[in-house]
C-alpha cells in the first residue's frame, strides 16, 4: 500500500504479485514457494546488508546446505505430517528445547523488539524522511506513509511491546528506499 498509486498501476504491481504468489494449498506447498520465491531471497540479502551495516552477522540456519540436502531426502509425511512446523528439528532437539517451545504451533515473534528499536532509534530519521522525501515522493504514497507514521508514533509502549509491527516494518522499508534515493 505504500507504493505510489501511479507507479503501482504502471508496474501492474497487484496483478504481478497475485500471479507470482498463488495461494499454497498445503504447508509443503507454501514452504516450497517461500524457498523459490525471489522476494524471499531478495529480502534475506537486504537484511544481511542492513545487518552488516550495524556490525551484525545474519544467519538463517534453515538454509544451511547440509540441512536442506537432508530435508529433501525425507518424506513429506516426515516433514509436514505432524501439524507443526519443523517437526524433525523439534524431535532432534528433544528435551534441549523447552516443552512449551516444542508444543508451540506458531513462530517466535521479534515484532516487539523491532517496534521498540524503531521507535527508540529511527523516529528522527522517519520525521526527516517525511519532511524531505525527495525521490521517495515518486515511489511512495506519501499520504499513506504519513498516516502510517502518525499511527506508529501514537502507539503506547505497551502496544509496541505487544508486538504490533505493521507500521514499523513499512516505515523501515520506506526509509531504506528513501536513503537509497538520497544517495542516487
Amino acid at each position: 500500500a505504500l507504493l505510489h498509486p501511479e507507479l503501482r498501476a504502471t508496474l501492474r504491481y497487484d496483478e504481478r504479485v497475485r500471479a507470482s504468489w498463488p495461494l499454497a494449498s498445503s504447508a509443503a506447498g507454501e514452504h516450497a514457494m517461500l524457498l523459490v520465491h525471489a522476494p524471499t531471497h531478495d529480502g534475506l540479502e537486504r537484511m544481511a546488508s542492513l545487518s552488516d551495516a550495524f556490525g551484525l552477522r545474519l544467519a538463517y540456519p534453515f538454509w544451511d546446505r547440509r540441512l536442506v540436502e537432508t530435508a529433501v531426502r525425507l518424506s513429506p509425511l516426515d516433514l509436514f505430517g505432524s501439524g507443526v512446523s519443523r517437526p524433525v528439528l523439534r524431535r532432534a532437539l528433544g528435551t534441549r528445547l523447552p516443552a512449551r517451545l516444542r508444543a508451540r504451533t506458531s513462530k517466535a515473534s521479534f515484532n516487539s523488539l523491532l517496534n521498540v528499536t524503531a521507535r527508540r532509534h529511527a523516529s528522527d530519521a522517519f520525521r526527516e524522511m517525511l519532511a524531505t522525501p525527495g525521490p521517495l515522493a515518486t515511489w511512495a504514497d506519501l499520504d499513506h506513509l504519513s498516516l502510517t507514521w502518525a499511527h506508529f508514533d501514537a502507539l503506547s509502549d505497551s502496544e509496541l511491546l505487544a508486538g504490533y509491527s505493521g507500521d514499523s516494518q513499512r516505515l523501515l522499508r520506506a526509509h531504506a528506499l528513501w536513503r537509497w534515493g538520497q544517495s542516487a
